[in-house]
């Protein structure tokens, strides 16, 4: 039960990040920001990577999924000028479901997930970016190392 709870709280989580993703006006005072993360030298499959505003801040957070190893934040118009905290989580196939791996029996999509960073790059994040809209676009990578 512990478990399902995780996952739903998840889900939930991850929902609410892609309803907010750019909440605001469309371009003016915003950057697409868009980059690469990788994990101990290899690039992250699969996962979320979050700018997350200060508390005090009217911002919203914006956030995107990483796909072998990029990631890209565009939705309207970008990321608000501003600097904010950087949450990132990868996903895998947890080793005892190993054997679904490249069956066609179970969707990608009810494929069980675990999220397999240390606590300090999302929980406990003090990663930050400060994103200018004095540039329509900035590239900006994460190599995670412990």
């Amino acid at each position: 039960m512990k478990q399902k709870s995780k996952t739903i709280f998840a889900a939930c989580a991850l929902m609410a990040a892609v309803l907010v993703t750019g909440c605001g006006g469309s371009g003016a005072g915003k950057s697409v920001v868009s980059g690469a993360v990788t994990y101990q030298g290899t690039p992250i499959e699969k996962g979320q990577i979050r700018f997350i505003p200060p508390a005090s801040s009217s911002l919203p957070m914006s956030a995107a999924f990483i796909a072998d190893g990029k990631y890209q934040l565009d939705r309207k118009g970008g990321v608000p000028e501003g600097t904010y905290k950087v949450s990132i989580e990868a996903y895998r196939l947890p080793a005892k479901f190993a054997h679904l791996a490249n069956s066609d029996q179970v969707p990608d999509a009810k494929m069980p997930k675990e999220q397999y960073l240390p606590k300090k790059f999302n929980r406990a994040s003090t990663l930050t970016i400060t994103v200018d809209a004095n540039s329509s676009s900035a590239a900006n990578d994460f190599n995670l190392t412990n």
